[in-house]
């Protein structure tokens, strides 16, 4: 059987309390987008998945990104 690629996902994440270089839409990554999208190509991009996000608040919930995660969270419930 062979598949073939469809779809590119490409997941940013950034360090907590670090500037962000780049997110989805800007600088290389539009750039990626174009060239993928040009081959045909789906493309997806994520910044910052939550569920990241709990592995790096894992070692420092006290981090200002993670209590903003946490409050996203308990909004959502």
């Amino acid at each position: 059987m062979t598949k073939n690629v469809t779809k590119v996902t490409v997941y940013v994440i950034h360090q907590l309390e670090e500037p962000h270089l780049e997110s989805c839409g800007e600088g290389s990554l539009m750039v990626l987008e174009h060239d993928i999208r040009k081959k045909g190509f789906y493309y997806e991009c994520i910044d910052d998945p939550l569920e990241v996000y709990h592995l790096l608040c894992s070692a420092d919930a006290e981090v200002d990104g993670c209590r903003l995660v946490m409050e996203e969270e308990d909004d959502e419930d």
